[in-house]
Parts: structure tokens; C-alpha cells; sequence
């Protein structure tokens, strides 16, 4: 579970067990160490004899010692374990997130397109793909790592399309995330086709309350779905798609009527993406787009950003840092904007720790691709961590 769902007493007794455990790990090193019986090269059987009678006396008091550490953590992860159930740990584990922690990428959905850099060439190659074909259902999915900028892609040719007339007669753009309820899925879908800006029945609109569509359960969900979707055509955004099982059951509403239906995915897996349809891959920022979108933020613009060779160095180290990554840039440079000038300092000292709201959602928005990778290439990435920046490997 990522850290900011974890409750604090959790993590201390995560901690505590932690802890315990590399204690028992120092314990058992010492005890093989002390099995070794290394052969002496002293050729005087005497000697040896002596030795020998020396060693064990010290084996046998190393692993008096041994067992008395031992005993003294089993007592200390018995005062653990019992103020995890004194606590009621395991209910705070399984305690969902709060209602009030917002999804970071939310902020996503609703920047103005004046906000949006680099954003004009994917967003008409997208629409370009979509338009390509013939009546049949056609499905295209944007793959891209976490923070590339993939659902602010979807929302661009979202707006762009529902906003020309008669393209379609109806339209959705549902979020789906890493541990979604697959009828919250096609509760929202069918929310935002049933608005009156879409070109549904008037009578079906006010035939559902919110509190209706709650009641039904995911057949009807699906069905009702399938009903209101047949003879028309829809374009529909499902982003953040982690699961293939997931998809299986969200595309079986969507009908294929041969109206030239149109569905647009997001996820940032490869091998998801290709099984859902046709890929776009979404790539980094140039160089030259990541200084205007870095430079819009710090400055309020290319044109307002002040001449220095030392400003201009940083700047772009910074940007290099940022690796082409939307999300890195604006969190960065959000930072920096309401820094002093002195930016080497800041750039120096700037790190990811709970300092900044804008840093921490960064941190949760990464965080999803981490905590997907299985437990063993987790443990392999963090030991990468710990090599100098740009070395080679």
C-alpha cells in the first residue's frame, strides 16, 4: 500500500518489526561466523591442541551470548505484536483512504488550454488516428509512463471533439485508477451520458437519479449502458486503465452499432495498451518545449525570463533533470517560482520530502507505476537509488 494511504501508528509498528527483524539479521551473522572452525597453520600440535580448547570456550560463550540476544528480541517482538492488537492495527489497515484526500490528478482535467505546451502535435495526430476508419467501433489507447501528461492528452482531444457539431451524439470521460469499483466505472459513464448536453432522450435523463443508478447493481449497470449506447454515436475517454480484467468488463457496454463510435484509453502499460486496440505512444517533452512550459511558470512566460548565464545554467540543468516529464517540470518549477533568485541554492537543497503539497502529489502520481512493479524489482530499483547520479551502471 503506498505510504500516504498508511496510517501513522501503522507505519510505527512497521518500523518496530523492521527494526527487530535487522537485529535478528546481525544475530545470525555472528553465530556463523563464530560456526567457522578455520584450520591453523601453527605446527605445534600443543599449540594447536591449546587453540583449539581456547576456541570452543569462546564458541561456547559467543553462543550463550547469541542465545540470550535472541531471546531478548523474541521478548521485544512479543511487546509488538501486542500493542498491534491493543491498537487494532489490522482494522486500521484495512480502513479506506479518506474521503477528503483528493486525487492529484484531477488538476489534469481542468488546466486551460493557454496552460497546455507540446500539447497541439499529439492532440492532432490523435484526432487525425480517430478520424481514420469506417463505421465500426474504433478504440485507440495512449500508453506513456506516470506524469507524461497522458490524461491531459485525453482531455485535449476530449474538448476539442464533443465541441464539433453533429461529430457525436453522445460522449463521456471516466477516470479508472489502479483499485477501481467497476460500478462506480459505469455508474459515472452513465452520469455523464445522461447529461442534457448530450443528445439522449429527455425522458431517459429524468427517468435515473443519482440515488437510482447507486441501486443497481453491475448487470443492470452494463445493461442500461448497452441500451442508452445502441444507435448512436459515442466517444468515450476511459483513463488510467492498470488491468486488462478491468477493461474486459467496462467494454461490455460498449456496443458496436456501426455508427462510427469512437473510445480513447489511457494506461501506462505497454502490453494492456496493445491488447485494447490500436497504441499511441506518448512521448517526452522536447528540449525547446520543456524550457517554454519550465519558463511559463517561473517567469510567466519565455519572453519575461530575465537574462543571465548563471539563471540560464541552472535553468536548464534543472530542465535536464526534469528528464521531458510534465509532471516533474511544473512541480519543479512551481517550487522554484516562489523561491528566491538564487536558484543554485534551491536547485541544490531541493529534494522530494513532505515540504510542498505539489511535490508530494508528484510523489503519490509516480508512486502508482512504483508500487505496480512486483516486490523483487521494487527492492532492485532502490538499490539502483543508491548509485551516484549519472553513473554508469
Amino acid at each position: 500500500m503506498p505510504w500516504y494511504r498508511l496510517d501513522e501508528q501503522i507505519k510505527v509498528w512497521a518500523r518496530e518489526v523492521r527494526d527487530k527483524c535487522y537485529d535478528l539479521e546481525d544475530v545470525f551473522d555472528s553465530f556463523l561466523v563464530h560456526l567457522e572452525d578455520p584450520e591453523t597453520a601453527d605446527p605445534s600440535r600443543l599449540k594447536r591442541a591449546m587453540h583449539k580448547m581456547g576456541d570452543l570456550f569462546a564458541k561456547g560463550k559467543a553462543r550463550h551470548d547469541i542465545a540470550n540476544d535472541i531471546e531478548d528480541i523474541m521478548k521485544q517482538l512479543v511487546e509488538v505484536a501486542a500493542r498491534r492488537n491493543r491498537y487494532k492495527i489490522d482494522d486500521s489497515i484495512e480502513t479506506k483512504p479518506s474521503s477528503t484526500t483528493s486525487d492529484p490528478r484531477l488538476p489534469a482535467l481542468y488546466k486551460k488550454p493557454s496552460e497546455l505546451v507540446g500539447i497541439d502535435e499529439p492532440r492532432d495526430a490523435l484526432i487525425q488516428m480517430l478520424s481514420v476508419g469506417g463505421q465500426e467501433k474504433k478504440i485507440i489507447s495512449i500508453v506513456g509512463s506516470g506524469g507524461l501528461g497522458k490524461t491531459t492528452l485525453a482531455k485535449a482531444v476530449y474538448d476539442k471533439l464533443i465541441n464539433i457539431n453533429g461529430r457525436f451524439d453522445c460522449w463521456a470521460f471516466v477516470p479508472v485508477g489502479q483499485n477501481p469499483d467497476q460500478r462506480k466505472i459505469q455508474r459515472d459513464i452513465l452520469i455523464d451520458l445522461l447529461k442534457p448536453t448530450n443528445a439522449i432522450n429527455a425522458l431517459v435523463y429524468t427517468r435515473f437519479s443519482l440515488g437510482d443508478l447507486k441501486e443497481l447493481d453491475e448487470k443492470q449497470l452494463i445493461g442500461e449502458l448497452r441500451e442508452q449506447l445502441q444507435g448512436k454515436r459515442y466517444f468515450i475517454v476511459v483513463d488510467d486503465i492498470w488491468e486488462m480484467s478491468i477493461w474486459r468488463t467496462v467494454d461490455l457496454a460498449f456496443v458496436d452499432g456501426n455508427c462510427g463510435s469512437r473510445l480513447l484509453t489511457t494506461t501506462c502499460k505497454s502490453e494492456v495498451s496493445k491488447e485494447i486496440g490500436e497504441v499511441y505512444k506518448l512521448h517526452e517533452l522536447s528540449d525547446n518545449n520543456s524550457k517554454k512550459l519550465f519558463h511559463s511558470i517561473t517567469f510567466g512566460g519565455e519572453e519575461k525570463h530575465p537574462c543571465s548565464d548563471e539563471l540560464d545554467k541552472v535553468s536548464n540543468t534543472i530542465i535536464k533533470k526534469c528528464g521531458g516529464i510534465p509532471l516533474a517540470i511544473v512541480t519543479i518549477a512551481e517550487v522554484l517560482a516562489r523561491k528566491p533568485i538564487e536558484w543554485s541554492n534551491v536547485y541544490n537543497s531541493i529534494g522530494f520530502g513532505p515540504d510542498d503539497n505539489k511535490v508530494e502529489d508528484m510523489k503519490k502520481i509516480l508512486s502508482f507505476s512504483y508500487y505496480d512493479l512486483p516486490s523483487h524489482l521494487r527492492t532492485c530499483l532502490l538499490y539502483l537509488s543508491t548509485s551516484p547520479e549519472e553513473q554508469f551502471i
